[in-house]
């Protein structure tokens, strides 16, 4: 009977080490996004593999097209959806002016701005309900915005600014 309880008590013990392990804290993802901006800004823009009318951007496979016009392309994945814009021509030089030019109201959980050699690009990470975020990524006059469940913001933020760094407008 005590091997028994034994196994149990190791079992259950497993189980509540294994769930904390996995469980993801907002602090956590706020943490790795500077790693995860900073990583996106050093990056070579990657290649395009979805052309329309309007621009060149690289689309995630597991991502279809629902709707497109000559600023937006909205994307989908299951109930998701990510938004395109070009044409984010805000200038801003400072997180607070940047703030503005999005219309982000309150005090957004992460705000990132970069500058250089004239590239500039941002992520914005904001609580709308518990445990749901909006994610925004901007990347010169492109940004992509989506909300997403805590544990998915650092990986639609990766995604996001991917997209944005892709993009090749046609004039």
């Amino acid at each position: 009977m005590f091997l028994n309880k034994g196994r149990f008590s190791i079992l259950i013990l497993s189980a509540v080490l294994i769930l904390s392990a996995c469980s993801v804290t907002e602090e956590d993802v706020m943490a790795s996004a500077d790693e995860t901006f900073e990583a996106k800004m050093d990056a070579t823009p990657g290649e395009t593999n979805y052309e329309n009318n309007y621009l060149s951007i690289y689309k995630p496979n597991h991502l279809s097209v629902e709707d497109e016009d000559l600023y937006n392309l909205v994307l989908t994945n299951d109930e998701r959806h990510y938004l395109v814009f070009a044409g984010d021509v805000g200038h801003f030089e400072t997180e607070e002016e940047l703030l503005e030019a999005q219309r982000i109201n309150g005090e957004p959980e992460y705000v990132k701005l970069y500058h250089s050699n004239g590239d500039r690009g941002y992520l914005i990470i904001q609580q709308v309900e518990d445990e749901t975020y909006q994610v925004m990524a901007g990347y010169n006059s492109i940004k992509a915005t989506s909300i997403s469940p805590l544990e998915d913001v650092l990986n639609d933020a990766e995604m996001m600014f991917k997209m944005v760094q892709s993009v090749q407008t046609k004039e």
